[in-house]
C-alpha cells in the first residue's frame, strides 16, 4: 500500500490489481481503477473513473462505503 500524508495522487491499476492508498481520514481499497486522491489534515477527496474503491473512514470504519462505476466513452468526429 501507499501512505498519502498531503497533497495529491492520481494513479491507474490493472483490471483485477488491488492497492490501498492511506490518506489522513481515510483508508481507499483500489481495484482495477483509476483514482485521484486529495489528503489534507482534517478531510480526504477521493474521485474514481471506472472500477471498484472502497472507502473506510479512518474516525468510524462502520461507515464504509463501497463504489462501483463504470466510463462510457464516446466519440465525436
Amino acid at each position: 500500500g501507499l501512505r498519502l500524508v498531503t497533497g495529491a495522487l492520481l494513479s491507474v491499476l490493472a483490471t483485477g490489481e488491488r492497492k490501498t492508498i492511506r490518506a489522513t481520514t481515510a483508508t481507499i481499497g483500489i481495484r482495477g481503477t483509476g483514482v485521484y486522491v486529495e489528503s489534507y489534515p482534517q478531510k480526504s477527496y477521493v474521485c474514481t473513473c471506472y472500477g471498484e474503491v472502497e472507502i473506510v473512514p479512518v474516525d468510524d470504519p462502520g461507515a464504509a462505503e463501497v463504489v462501483k462505476t463504470t466510463c462510457a466513452w464516446a466519440s465525436v468526429m
